[in-house]
């Protein structure tokens, strides 16, 4: 009977003796739930199941109203009561009797707030343990507040509330009062304060699309302080009122719902209730930010709908604080056509308005130009992945041709599996066709299609080179520029797919369509092009040769469609996801260094320079478990100090140093991610005067931190480092080597570098001291 019960409620079958014997059609109802905002749900008396309300919709005999958070609902009932209710709060509306379904309603208030304005009949409120008996065109408010304890307001006509245990504790509210009922308690009925409200109005809505909102409270009156209660905290605090009167004082408030009322001496004015709710997105499609428009063709501005926007307004300006309007309207559509505008930079945005006409904020706003003679718009080709060659034409292309890197994500509270990214020796080529009477073009490449935030660089030739980017979908468009500096129309916006490395060429899905006007469930609006087929190379059956059949042009969706390049018959390998480390656990390095070292004493200067041979650098990676990533270095070299004539330094003694160099590197194992280590040191000599004409050499023990950035090729890797040291003396040290390498075998290679090292410090007395060195290294890698 259970399970009956419960496929009836669900509506899933029809038992005849299981049916509500309160729900008839809509003659037998007590009134309509005309007004519904965001999460309404009601219930009927015997049902186990709440049901969500979308708009207007009959109430019977016993059913339950819920609004929950940041939700209102409005019910008329036929004897023509009107009943607000507020977000968490929870109605029943019964008739007195049983036996007359059609008399006049008896609510049951469990929680929240409601404001009640009756119309020709009596109504009676159960408020916790008491009986509110209002009658025919009074207004009441009726709101719980605290455990316990509800607060009850007369507007209009005599309110009598009962104690149907005990009659002799019942009061009468007339209007212009109020009572507080708590259990069995309740409180003499107090004057209100008499107080003129400008703002906030009672029952206003204010939307932000932050997680708090700055209320203007402003009135006319004697008051000391603001009265601010939030019901599903149960907390209450009064803000003294600091400015006069006449003058708004804004209060700062998260979202929720609350009841504010003016105080003065222990007494309060009437209620209002203020909600603050996270307002409704309104995302902006075209004009793009930076979309430069011809001022001879209209202007169509196209935004997001949203089903809890009743009607939009939008507006141009000239100016972004929106003081200047341009243009502006109100509609109920999505789009809107504008003609004549000024010449020169304006601002768009839409603000929205809800059923009751309370204003939705923006999010943004797009700036646009609009331009008498723009440059024309490029004609966009495929860009494509390819791998980066390493001959000396292309170092020199490199040269002359910019580059840009891609900002990489900084994540958030909430942990993601990284993004992928391209190996240092690829790149993604970005190709258009010239424009005439352009000096230079602008590319702006983006993650989402509405552009607020990209990569933009200005190239002077067509085509612009993008490495070290992540592996997503990106969205790109090209302008090109004057010599003089003024900015072109912007091309079709054109979407790439560069989410792995491919065997071949990779074109774009296609030129994107102009934005629809159709509601758009997600932030991200932009429709997805329909796919383009790209037909495969048909088997050979036979030893003799066969033409490949030519693909089939197959129209993307847009303006100007983006040819498709088929892939190689024979595709070649695909390289690998991680960049090429050349991985080895052990190293050893024989070689020799130039060096000169400068210094500035307070009343001397030392300098000294020479060849030393006999250098040994060695390598090796952690063999203990947990530690993989860490890798050792130590550095050894003999360096002799003395006088360059020493006939004319008589007194000067030489000195020599077996200085070492102990490196722990935590290597990374991405390219151009920064490794970092510590570092121990004592290869640079300083000097102090030991007397007249003799100077002390010492060479002191440093320590310090030091980063370090690798790029590694196929037979040959780039890397630099920089330091900062500190003991004896402060100093800075900056590494940039390049290191040849010789496969012997698959698990030895010969290697040949070049390093080359300088360093700057200061001592404790202030003296002045540098060094460069240049080392040149032949060793094995095993």
């Amino acid at each position: 009977m259970e399970c009956g019960w419960l496929a009836q409620d669900l509506n899933l079958v029809d038992i005849p003796f299981f049916r509500n014997p309160y729900f008839q059609d809509s003659k037998g109802s007590l009134g309509t739930i005309t007004l519904v905002k965001r999460n309404v749900r009601k219930k009927s008396h015997s049902s186990l199941v709440w049901e969500d309300t979308k708009g207007a919709q009959n109430v019977f005999a016993y059913d339950s109203v819920l609004t929950l958070d940041q939700s209102a609902a409005e019910v008329s009932l036929n004897s023509g009561t009107s009943i607000s209710l507020h977000e968490n709060t929870l109605v029943s509306i019964e008739p007195p009797s049983q036996e007359d379904s059609r008399g006049p309603v008896r609510l049951h208030f469990r929680k929240g707030s409601i404001n009640a304005a009756l119309g020709r009949e009596l109504a009676t409120v159960d408020a916790g343990d008491w009986v509110v008996e209002a009658g025919a065109q009074s207004k009441i408010t009726v709101r719980s507040k605290g455990k316990d304890q509800i607060e009850i307001e007369s507007h209009g006509g005599e309110v009598k509330v009962i104690n149907p245990s005990d009659n002799k504790s019942s009061k009468v509210i007339k209007v212009g009062q109020a009572v507080i009922v708590n259990n069995q308690k309740i409180s003499e009925p107090k004057e209100v304060l008499k107080v003129d409200w400008i703002s906030p109005k009672d029952g206003e809505r204010i939307y932000t699309h932050q997680a708090a909102a700055t209320i203007p409270f402003q009135f006319t009156g004697e008051a000391t302080g603001i009265s601010i209660y939030e019901a599903e905290a149960n907390q209450e605090r009064t803000i003294p009122i600091v400015k006069p009167t006449q003058d708004p004082q804004p209060v700062y408030l998260p979202t929720g719902n609350y009841a504010v009322q003016m105080v003065d001496k222990g007494v309060a004015s009437y209620s209002r209730n203020v909600s603050i709710w996270t307002a409704p997105k309104i995302f902006l499609l075209d004009p793009l930010p930076r979309q430069r428009i011809k001022s001879d063709k209209p202007v169509v501005f196209t935004w997001t709908l949203n089903t809890e926007v009743s009607s939009y307004v939008w507006q141009i300006a000239s100016d972004e604080s929106f003081k200047n309007i341009v243009r502006s309207g109100d509609t109920v559509d999505n789009t809107v056509e504008v003609k004549d505008l000024p010449l020169g930079e304006l601002y768009w945005r839409v603000l929205g308005k809800d059923e009751m006409g309370y204003i939705i904020p923006e999010i943004y706003n797009n700036p646009f130009f609009i331009l008498a003679k723009p440059l024309d718009a490029p004609k966009l080709k495929a860009p494509k992945i390819v791998p980066e060659n390493d001959s000396l034409l292309f170092k020199f292309w490199k040269m002359i041709l910019p580059q840009a890197n891609a900002a990489e994500d900084d994540g958030g509270d909430t942990p993601e599996p990284p993004k992928k990214k391209l190996p240092k020796n690829y790149k993604a080529e970005f190709l258009w066709e010239k424009v005439e009477g352009a000096g230079s073009y602008t590319i702006e490449i983006s993650e989402t299609p509405d552009f607020r935030n990209s990569v933009t660089a200005n190239v002077v030739q067509p085509r612009f080179i993008w490495k070290n980017f992540k592996l997503s979908e990106y969205y790109w468009r090209v302008a090109a520029q004057s010599p003089e500096g003024d900015l072109g129309l912007f091309s079709e916006v054109a979407k790439a797919d560069l989410t792995t490395i491919p065997r071949g060429p990779v074109t774009p899905a296609g030129i994107l369509p102009a934005p629809k006007s159709t509601p758009t469930p997600t932030p991200v609006p932009t429709p997805k092009p329909t796919p383009v087929a790209t037909p495969k190379p048909t088997p050979v059956p036979t030893p003799t040769p066969s033409p490949t059949p030519k693909p089939t042009p197959v129209p993307t969706p847009g303006p100007t469609p983006v040819p498709t390049v088929a892939p190689t018959p024979t595709p070649t390998p695909v390289p690998p996801l991680e960049p090429e480390y050349h991985p080895h656990n052990y190293s050893l390095e024989l070689g020799a260094h130039y060096g000169y070292e400068y210094f500035k004493g307070p009343d001397f200067n030392a300098q000294e320079s020479g060849l030393f041979i006999g250098d040994v650098r060695a390598g090796f990676k952690s063999p203990f478990k947990g530690t993989k990533k860490w890798k050792g270095e130590v550095e050894f070299q003999k360096v002799k100090v003395q006088p360059s004539d020493a006939t004319k330094y008589p007194f000067q003694s030489s000195g020599s140093n077996y200085g070492f160099r102990i490196t722990a590197l935590k290597e990374t194992p991405y390219q151009q991610d920064a490794s970092w280590g510590i570092v121990v040191l004592n290869e640079y000599s300083l000097f102090n005067r030991s007397g007249l004409e003799a100077l002390n050499i010492q060479f002191p023990i440093l320590a310090g931190a030091m980063l370090d950035w690798r790029h590694n090729f196929k037979l040959h890797e780039w890397h630099y480092r920089t330091g900062i040291y500190v003991g004896q003396t402060l100093g800075v040290e900056g590494t940039a080597g390049y290191t040849m390498l010789f496969p012997m075998s698959q698990s030895l290679t010969m290697t040949g570098s070049f390093e080359l090292r300088g360093v700057a410090g200061v001592t404790s007395n202030a003296s002045v001291w540098g060094s460069g060195t240049a080392f040149f290294f032949l060793g094995f890698r095993w």
